[in-house]
């Protein structure tokens, strides 16, 4: 293939990813008709610093950090759920390591920038409801006998990540009718991260093998998480965000 045609949709890409209003809006779909034509692919357009790779990443609070974190760290289950539900919303194949703190993220390096940005910015707001909610429990008064703290604590925070979940999946439709030409490119690259992983590191199914979280969840906590605002910083034009364009 033409090493022209190559930097000419990289050029473009970087148009539509810079530029604002109608001239993005041209500069995608010109990118999207020459991948078309040509039968480019997201991993042909890869600069050699861009190539897939697999990164650990430990849970740490409310953060995701890069590296392996405490041997004997522990975490929890809400908290793994939803760093599943973030990277595989922004295209990356998320596996955990069971029994500690870290899960191994497999994709292009960019897509692991915006999962950990989004992983806090969800995780924040979840914590802050969640307090919310056990303050305006205390406050009724609620006895103990019905249901601890604890445990209402623990089902909201599991809620609030099927919220979070709920919200990212109406998301990626709204974006799929609004916008199908991005939506197909990030859908794209999601599809050849998955290939990359499954050729280069398969992983032999556990079957219905738990991985931890036996607690239920409240629908306090889903409706919470389906309110969480997802910040600016990760709505986006390009192809490289998650598909997050309005919120």
């Amino acid at each position: 293939m033409s090493n022209n045609i190559i930097n000419r949709v990289r050029k473009l890409r970087q148009m539509a990813d810079l530029a604002q209003g109608n001239e993005a809006e041209v500069a995608a779909k010109l990118v999207a008709k020459l991948m078309a034509q040509h039968a480019i692919e997201e991993a042909d357009l890869a600069e050699p610093s861009e190539a897939m790779c697999v990164r650990t990443y430990h849970l740490d609070g409310l953060l995701l950090k890069e590296g392996n974190g405490r041997w004997n760290a522990k975490t929890q289950w809400w908290k793994r759920r939803l760093s599943m539900t973030v990277a595989r919303h922004v295209g990356l194949v998320w596996r955990y390591v069971p029994g500690t703190a870290r899960v191994a993220l497999y994709g292009y390096s960019w897509q692991m920038e915006v999962c950990a940005y989004l992983y806090e910015v969800c995780a924040r707001q979840i914590e802050k409801k969640a307090k919310a909610f056990l303050k305006q429990r205390r406050e009724k008064s609620v006895h103990p006998y019905w249901k601890s703290a604890r445990s209402a604590s623990t089902e909201f925070r599991n809620g609030a990540v099927e919220g979070v979940h709920q919200l990212l999946w109406q998301q990626r439709k709204a974006a799929e009718v609004e916008q199908p030409d991005e939506a197909a490119l990030v859908l794209d690259v999601a599809a050849q991260v998955q290939r990359w992983a499954n050729e280069t590191y398969p992983c032999k199914s556990r079957g219905n093998r738990s991985w931890g979280g036996t607690a239920g969840s409240s629908e306090e906590g889903r409706k919470a998480g389906a309110s969480i605002h997802v910040h600016s910083g990760v709505r986006t034009s390009s192809p490289r965000a998650a598909i997050t364009s309005k919120t």
